[in-house]
């Protein structure tokens, strides 16, 4: 769902923008990327400190053999960094992004999809919502909002076989 969202929302609010062409010398390549994109970084680089989850725009879309890059990111701190080819690889569109990665930070606005999952419990559900500073949203079927609020949390359900094995191994030692 999340990349149809991004797909949808970057050909409606950022579709005639310049896009990021890659050329390697021997071959371009296009990308899904355009000038202007909001972005997400989805893997560390502690060489230029990345985290995953890095959120940040696409600012610049002009390569600059000199530097190795194919433009430059302005992350949501205001540092700009060179996009690499590494970085490329670990880059993402951020229309709209998981809960996951919108941990720890806050938005304006959110809107949550609930969604038919085993994930969505009464955790992910206030995760979602204290996202939000201003604006909440929240669509899907209301049922399966009320069943993740009211319902048991994911990790009560979890079933390990943890409690037999220390069992098996503690007891012979009693």
């Amino acid at each position: 769902m999340k990349d149809a969202i991004n797909k949808y929302c970057q050909a409606t609010f950022n579709g005639a923008s310049e896009p990021l062409i890659v050329d390697m010398g021997y071959r371009k390549f296009g990308t899904k990327f355009r000038k202007g994109d909001p972005v997400i970084f989805t893997k560390n680089n502690y060489e230029v400190d990345i985290q995953n989850g890095t959120l940040g725009k696409l600012i610049s879309v002009t390569p600059d053999e000199k530097k190795g890059s194919f433009g430059e990111v302005v992350l949501d701190e205001g540092r700009t960094v060179l996009l690499t080819q590494d970085l490329l690889a670990k880059l993402d569109l951020a229309y709209g992004i998981t809960l996951h990665k919108g941990q720890g930070s806050q938005f304006k606005r959110v809107l949550v999809a609930v969604e038919n999952s085993g994930l969505v419990d009464h955790s992910w559900v206030y995760t979602g919502i204290t996202r939000a500073e201003v604006e909440l949203h929240l669509f899907g079927a209301e049922y399966k909002l009320i069943s993740a609020i009211t319902g048991l949390s994911a990790k009560y359900k979890r079933q390990t076989y943890l409690a037999d094995l220390l069992k098996e191994h503690i007891e012979p030692l009693a």
